[in-house]
């Protein structure tokens, strides 16, 4: 039962992914910390909830870019320019995570579910804050350095803390603070995640938990036997998502933002 969940999941997340530029993470969270959660694994939870996100998020964000890539919609330099802070901020942060796992006696999984309650609330905000984002039409390459770097540091925080792949901070921070056109917005967040998420499933990898789920089957913290379904099923609807992703209307693509991070808000205060 739990692998046609994990395909469903795949499916969802990565048509999420295209659509959105968000990396289909806050998808993919939901499934992982109830497969964690049933082997009792306490302080290094969040290791595997993080190692095994970014895993997917990786493939989703691939996926993606290279569907706005066929569709001529790419900003390489850009996201470079992001993906490089945001790469050092986020390996700084899943450092100290796995250090201070190993020898704080804190609750860090109470930690982060709180301050991933509180991001999620400041994301909904954020994404209906400008009144007029409709008539954005900046495109990416007008953005300065200062911006670049800055958007990098954010999301590398943002990311290294959550476990998600740092888009769904990316499209209200590229559109409504910098008034990107929504589809270059989505297009530099697809691009982006990919480029800063690699080093860190490489970190995890190499990271030797204390306690394994799988002998067989785990590289590091990351689990294939929960990886591998949703695979196909991320790469296949990622191109259809950011398909729609030109054709829907512009509100209810913000709409469907909003209701995923309204239900993850949900499900961390009720369980």
């Amino acid at each position: 039962m739990n692998y046609i969940w994990l395909a469903l999941t795949g499916a969802l997340g990565g048509f999420l992914s295209g659509l959105l530029g968000i990396g289909g993470a806050l998808v993919f969270i939901p499934i992982l910390s109830y497969l964690i959660g049933q082997h009792g694994l306490e302080q290094e939870s969040v290791s595997y909830l993080l190692a095994n996100s970014f895993m997917v998020v990786l493939a989703a964000g691939l996926a993606a870019s290279y569907r706005q890539y066929k569709l001529n919609n790419i900003f390489s330099k850009t996201a470079i320019a992001v993906a490089i802070p945001a790469t050092i901020v986020a390996l700084g942060i899943s450092f100290l995570i796995a250090f201070w796992t190993e020898s704080s006696t804190v609750d860090v999984k109470l930690i982060f579910k709180f301050f991933f309650l509180f991001l999620l609330v400041l994301i909904i905000v954020q994404s209906f804050w400008g009144r007029k984002s409709n008539d954005y039409d900046s495109m990416p390459q007008s953005l300065s350095f200062s911006k670049k770097v800055g958007a990098g540091v954010l999301v590398g925080f943002f990311s290294g803390t959550t476990g998600l792949g740092g888009g769904s901070i990316m499209l209200p921070l590229f559109h409504n603070t910098f008034k990107l056109k929504y589809t270059a917005a989505t297009s530099l967040s697809s691009t982006v995640i990919p480029l800063f998420v690699l080093p860190t499933v490489f970190y995890y990898g190499l990271l030797t938990p204390q306690k394994y789920i799988m002998q067989s089957g785990q590289t590091g913290f990351i689990c294939w036997q929960w990886v591998l379904p949703m695979l196909p099923f991320i790469v296949i609807f990622s191109q259809i998502g950011v398909k729609k992703n030109h054709e829907f209307p512009l509100w209810l693509t913000k709409l469907i933002f909003a209701l995923i991070i309204v239900i993850n808000i949900l499900k961390i205060l009720l369980l």
